[in-house]
């Protein structure tokens, strides 16, 4: 591929959706339908979309990178409560830890520290686990 080919590039970009796709529906590899999920939000700005790719990979097939994309996502979700983030992202950070995933670890750790601080502040949480989230995926 040309780098310097605007259409090369749009068509190779286009090839990865298609190729992440059937991957993911028809040969159902959980990497690939984690690499759709981070197909849809990256590159189509689809967050929706990409949060339905994550949950499922998650809920299907365990894959623990997609349970910590999708708690991220939901902690990102302009659409949510600080509430209902509390109530259903530390469930997903936990299945990721649960996999191995070192920041669902964290997201675990921090979620279990605000808890154990006891001070009914439920707002703490969503700020501190986004501080780490953006700051995190900078230093990547």
């Amino acid at each position: 591929m040309n780098s310097g080919d605007e259409k090369e590039t749009k068509e190779y970009i286009k090839n990865l959706g298609i190729e992440y796709r059937f991957g993911c529906y028809s040969e159902k590899n959980p990497e690939a339908c984690h690499l759709l999920g981070d197909y849809l939000d990256a590159i189509q700005k689809d967050m929706e979309k990409a949060m339905k790719v994550y949950k499922a990979n998650c809920d299907d097939a365990a894959y623990p990178r997609s349970c910590f994309q999708y708690g991220r996502l939901l902690m990102r979700d302009k659409n949510l409560s600080d509430d209902d983030k509390l109530d259903i992202a530390p469930s997903y950070f936990e299945k990721g830890c649960e996999g191995n995933h070192p920041e669902s670890c964290v997201m675990t750790g921090i979620g279990q520290l605000v808890k154990a601080a006891g001070n009914g502040d439920k707002s703490l949480y969503p700020k501190v686990s986004s501080i780490y989230v953006i700051r995190g995926l900078k230093n990547k």
